[in-house]
């Protein structure tokens, strides 16, 4: 259950480090250690947001101009819990945007699978809970 805690708070720290950097950039490479391959990032829910499908796609969502993402924000109350078959993950976030006032907080709902690397996130699902 370790390493799947770790796995989500290492999201929160490679994410910001590969905002706005080039996708062959060294932190853009190192959501590998985060996604799967074929990891969605869903962000449909988010003032109409996206829906990313695939490593490379969410490299380039990461790699857009601002606001495809805040510039700063924090990973807390990790939840793991299984569900059948599967492994799921509920925490919070918490993010200073830049254009407005204040912070939005949310929630995640990961769903995450052991590969020959560890831990990964396969589906991401971000909502707004405030903001």
């Amino acid at each position: 259950m370790v390493e799947i805690i770790q796995l989500i708070h290492n999201y929160a720290h490679l994410a910001d480090a590969a905002k706005f950097e080039p996708v062959e950039s060294e932190p853009q490479q190192r959501l590998a250690l985060v996604f799967t391959q074929d990891g969605v990032f869903d962000a449909t829910q988010v003032n109409g947001g996206e829906r990313w499908g695939g490593l490379d796609a969410i490299r380039e969502m990461f790699a857009r101009p601002k606001p495809s993402h805040t510039p700063a924000h924090m990973t807390t109350n990790v939840y793991v819990y299984e569900d059948g078959d599967t492994v799921r993950v509920k925490s919070k976030w918490q993010a200073a945007y830049w254009d407005r006032e204040g912070m939005r907080l949310g929630d995640y709902d990961d769903v995450v699978v052991r590969t020959a690397d560890g831990w990964r996130i396969r589906e991401r699902v971000v909502t707004v809970r405030h903001g």
